[in-house]
């Protein structure tokens, strides 16, 4: 693997990317070239300063990707010293037609295999992109990615268009799968009153080998939701785990509604939410091909239903949305040891609120819920299900 080192200032001839001598840039320009010219498993070095982007559409030629596969681009000053900026010349067109939807930094590309990226130690700054379009933060295409220290500030989406991401993580074909992490980051999205986003989304649909993990990281939202539009902090697919994160100002903590849902352990988390606290939602259709929502487990965590964002709040939600005869699994999961508080009245809240008719071994034990709100009148349809246990709240807890 190469090692490419880059530093603030003017470019020069005798620059070779070494240590000694490091590429150098100032404007948008000089730094996409550095990625440009540098193809192939490359490690970027960062020195601490500002650099500035014009974002994935400058790269076209390569897929539009800054860093190709088996790459990372690290900030050795950590993310206080260093920052990327998606300025206002950011690169808004493409073969002459104008941009939709805008992702500063992609690495790698959904059809060549990667079992390592890694970006860290850097400040993605969106807000000064001005742009009219939905613009997310760092998308990587890889197995084995590690994302460390970033903190991605001024992320949008817009409802009925593009949702905005923070840091996204989907598997590339052909690499082995699984071993992702992201770990100690914070996302902050825009305080735009219609903004659709998640923060921080692993989705990694590989079912063994090395897990998957979100750990210690913040997403936050500071505007006014409306409908349920300030999507969620987190989301997660196949064997991973969320320790000890935390979320501000998003209708959800963790939502997902694409693909799978197994092998999930959410433990020690807290979040101010304002629809619901854990939703897994089924939608399943050819373009998106569901069988389960299975092994999951939530512990030791605490959700403060904040804001109403609809007339009503849940905590957790297992809903197959499945047309026609065929249904999704809803199963093997455990939510134990969290305390739910609501600023709504009882009555607006529901524990649990299950969909689905092959719904088996659901355990809703020793958990804090507002005296008097609904745990078992959510669960539906009242045809028999195994081994729904769903705990009455005793009176006067919460």
């Amino acid at each position: 693997m190469k090692i490419i080192n880059i530093a603030r200032g003017n470019p020069d001839s005798s620059q070779d990317g070494s240590a000694l001598w490091p590429y150098r840039a100032t404007t948008a320009v000089e730094f996409d070239r550095i990625f440009q010219e540098n193809r192939g498993p490359t490690l970027f070095l960062l020195a601490p300063g500002t650099y500035f982007t014009r974002g994935a559409w400058a790269f076209a030629e390569e897929n539009f990707a800054i860093i190709d596969p088996n790459s990372s681009i690290i900030g050795v000053g950590g993310s206080e010293a260093t920052r990327i900026t998606l300025g206002v010349d950011y690169e808004g067109t493409v073969n002459g037609q104008d941009a939709t939807y805008i992702e500063a930094l992609i690495g790698g590309n959904s059809g060549q295999a990667s079992d390592q990226m890694g970006f860290g130690g850097f400040t993605l700054d969106l807000s000064d992109a001005d742009a009219a379009v939905p613009v997310s933060g760092i998308h990587a295409y890889s197995s084995g990615c590690t994302i460390a220290d970033v903190r991605v500030v001024g992320v949008t989406g817009e409802w009925g268009a593009a949702e905005g991401f923070g840091l996204l993580v989907n598997e590339a074909k052909g690499g082995r799968g699984g071993g992702s992490k992201i770990v100690r980051c914070r996302v902050e999205a825009t305080d735009e009153e219609d903004t659709y986003v998640t923060g921080i989304y692993l989705g990694s649909l590989f079912t063994g080998g090395a897990p998957n993990a979100i750990e210690d990281c913040h997403a936050s939202y500071k505007g006014t939701p409306v409908g349920k539009r300030a999507h969620a902090g987190f989301a997660a697919n196949e064997n991973t785990t969320v320790r000890g994160c935390t979320s501000a100002g998003f209708d959800r903590f963790l939502f997902c509604d694409t693909g799978n849902v197994g092998d999930l352990d959410v433990s020690g988390c807290r979040a101010e939410y304002g629809y619901c606290a854990i939703d897994l939602p089924a939608p399943a259709s050819a373009n998106n091909r569901i069988e389960y929502r299975r092994r999951i487990r939530v512990s030791g965590c605490t959700f403060l239903n904040a804001f109403p964002s609809t007339d009503h709040a849940i905590g957790i939600l297992l809903q197959d949305k499945t047309d026609g005869n065929r249904q999704v699994k809803l199963e093997d999961v455990d939510v134990y040891g969290c305390r739910f508080s609501s600023a709504l009245t009882p009555a607006q809240f529901y524990a649990v609120s299950i969909m689905g008719l092959e719904t088996r071994r659901v355990w809703v034990r020793q958990n804090q819920f507002p005296a008097g709100c609904q745990t078992r009148g959510g669960v539906w349809p009242p045809t028999p299900q195994a081994e729904v246990i769903i705990e009455d709240v005793p009176a006067g807890e919460g």
